[in-house]
């Protein structure tokens, strides 16, 4: 008896660790929204509040917000006791986005990656820092990057492969065309030097 006492004091102590945690979680981002120019109720929100990051705070398109919102709903779709590849899928498309808004939040306030890295594996002490560095301010002027710019730059590697093929191919193709013109000009003249003997 004694023993279940001491474990639920634990539980209950533990619960309010977390709540408290939650609560200075949610004061500090909602200073850190409100630094950016944003209503800092915005936080509170689940999925909003990634919302709000992505195209308010990094001015991101709603691409990423896209993948953010489909590895949600798979990761909870596909959770629990038969948790399969596609919730690990789900969860690893959440981390993505919330990698790429961590580092674009850090460089709108004058941070490097490393401090973005920091926003996006310990948010709470990320958070605390940003809320509490005067220095930190937010820049909305800075351009906007394309988060997903690598797909397109694996894309264009692609065409630019295809295209050197293709002129590869067309030299080739070119380099036969003169061969065989020398070639004929060189029957021609064969023919042309066997008529001269022949007369």
């Amino acid at each position: 008896m004694g023993l279940l006492l001491a474990l639920g004091g634990i539980a209950i102590i533990i619960v309010l660790l977390g709540i408290i945690l939650c609560v200075i979680q949610i004061i500090f981002t909602w200073k850190v929204f409100e630094k950016a120019h944003v209503e800092g109720w915005k936080c509170i929100i689940p999925v909003y509040n990634q919302y709000v990051i992505n195209n308010e705070i990094c001015k991101f398109d709603n691409k990423l917000f896209y993948i953010y919102v489909a590895g949600f709903i798979i990761s909870i779709a596909f959770s629990g006791s038969n948790a399969s590849f596609l919730s690990y899928l789900g969860l690893a498309a959440i981390y993505f986005c919330t990698f790429m808004t961590s580092k674009e939040t850090a460089r709108r306030f004058g941070k490097d990656d490393g401090f973005g890295i920091l926003l996006w594996l310990l948010p709470f002490v990320g958070y605390i820092m940003l809320a509490n560095d005067n220095n930190a301010q937010y820049n909305g002027n800075l351009p906007v990057v394309d988060p997903l710019a690598f797909l397109n730059s694996n894309k264009n590697t692609n065409n630019m492969n295809n295209m050197n093929n293709m002129n590869n191919m067309n030299n080739m193709n070119n380099m036969n065309n003169v061969n065989n013109m020398n070639n004929q000009n060189n029957t021609n003249n064969n023919n042309n030097q066997n008529n001269i003997n022949n007369n």
